[in-house]
């Protein structure tokens, strides 16, 4: 076994949604959430949410249909980026800093460049407090500050049990991944990890993690291998946003020379 895969249903939500065009159809569904995936579409559904929104991406350019029947349409490819970034981050309620914003468009942009193109003005996105969301979705600012909030003390401790997990012989990297490397975890959130292992001991890493997370789960917290791999198969196997994302969000917490290692590896994110 290569990898495990990520078990939230939220991530496989958005693998969907990203690996969407070109790929045939499929279905992911979650609680409350029932995502319909086409060639070239993503549309989620939120049973009882605020927003139900529809993006197409063509050669032309970007269209979204927001929930108020508003279209948007861009040729531009730094605002087709911003909205598409955006979008993505709204799967996970996660407004967007102007730096992370750059950091997470799927193009090359400069700092001054992005700044122009909201300071210009996009249709469907708006800005508070220093935080960039879709058109309507203002609540998610308070959303990201209570997370972060909970989210700080969980991430501590994540790092300590990290540094346990990394102290094996047969562990080379550990970090830190999904929502808590974000800090927009909810206060049941897990303790989601990445391991590198050396070869030939996947199984192994994944064993002494699950009865680590069974001590740790007498104190309230769950510990999930979401991934796990070998030295030796570091190229990620899938080139889109998903990936790309895990991997430049992913927080190292031991083995720093095996996560540069990871990273000259895809520098395709």
């Amino acid at each position: 076994c290569r990898y495990f895969p990520v078990r939230q249903a939220s991530y496989a939500l958005a693998m969907a949604c990203v690996g969407a065009v070109g790929r045939g159809v499929g279905e992911a569904t979650a609680p409350g959430v029932h995502l319909r995936v086409e060639p070239g579409r993503c549309s989620p559904e939120r049973s009882g949410a605020r927003i139900s929104s529809s993006i197409a991406s063509g050669d032309d350019g970007v269209t979204m249909i927001l929930p108020q029947g508003v279209m948007f349409r861009s040729t531009a490819p730094v605002e087709a980026a911003i909205v598409e970034t955006l979008a993505y981050s709204d799967v996970f309620d996660y407004p967007l800093r102007l730096e992370e914003l750059r950091r997470y468009l799927p193009i090359p942009t400069d700092l001054n460049e992005l700044r122009e193109s909201l300071d210009g003005g996009i249709e469907c996105v708006s800005s508070q407090d220093g935080f960039y969301f879709l058109e309507g979705r203002s609540e998610l600012v308070d959303v990201r500050l209570r997370r972060e909030a909970i989210s700080r003390p969980a991430s501590r401790r994540a790092i300590q049990l990290g540094r346990v997990l990394g102290s094996l012989p047969f562990i080379r990297m550990v970090a830190l991944t999904g929502s808590l490397a974000v800090l927009n975890s909810e206060r049941d959130g897990d303790l989601d990890y990445m391991l590198v292992t050396a070869p030939g001991r996947v199984w192994m890493a994944r064993g002494f993690t699950l009865l680590l997370g069974r001590l740790t789960g007498m104190a309230g917290y769950t510990i999930c291998p979401n991934l796990i791999v070998s030295e030796n198969a570091l190229r990620w196997p899938e080139h889109d946003l998903y990936s790309a994302r895990e991997i430049c969000q992913m927080i190292p917490i031991t083995g720093m020379g095996m996560y540069d290692r990871l990273r000259r590896a895809n520098r395709w994110t």
